[in-house]
This record gives C-alpha cells, structure tokens and sequence, in this order.
C-alpha cells in the first residue's frame, strides 16, 4: 500500500495544514477542488472542461494509487478545505519502474 502517515505542520503565517494521503472518501473535495484549479490557472495540464471525472472513476483512481506500489496521492487541507494535491506513478513496466511521473498543484490561495 502507497500512503503516508498523516502529519500536520504550521506554517509561518501561524496556520495550520494537514498532509496525508488521499483516500477514497475524499472524492468529492478533491473533484472540486481540482475543478477550482483547472479554472484559475493557465498552467494546469488540463483545461476545465477536459476535466470531466465521474465520482466513482476519481474514487478508483484514488483506490488504485492506494494499493498501488510506486503510487501516491497526497493532499494538503487547512481549515477544511483542500488547499494542495500531489500524485505520483512509477513507470508501468520493469524496465522503466525506476523512474516516474509527478504533478502537483496549491490553490491559488496558498501560492508564493
């Protein structure tokens, strides 16, 4: 299984934010969440409307990088909401399982 242990940490601003592993349960802050990111930046690799997950294909998803070796999500949340997201996934054949891919992103919010 792919996860880390939760850890919450305090930023220099004095707040609070809890990184931990995405579960399934999470589905629909993260849809949303995503949704508000493809929105607002030019630089998603994603534009809004090709974002078109169905809540039970992002749960699988989130299931398969639970279970997954060489698979992570983890997201960030301050004051209940999702405020960053990471994933992560190994190549898919032996001979490229050294290396991976990574996108991330941090709510416009919570950039600089």
């Amino acid at each position: 299984m792919s996860s880390i242990p939760t850890r919450t940490i305090t930023t220099r601003t004095g707040e609070s934010v809890t990184i931990r592993s995405a579960q399934p349960d999470d589905v629909d802050r993260l849809l949303a969440y995503v949704r508000s990111v493809a929105a607002e930046t030019p630089f998603f690799i994603m534009e809004p409307d090709e974002f078109n997950y169905s809540d039970e294909q992002e749960r699988q998803w989130i299931q398969a990088h639970l279970d997954g070796p060489g698979k992570l999500t983890v997201m960030a949340e301050a004051s209940g909401s999702v405020v960053g997201f990471l994933s992560f996934e190994n190549g898919p054949h032996r001979r490229i399982v050294h290396r991976g891919t990574f996108g991330f992103s941090v709510a416009k919010q919570w950039r600089s």
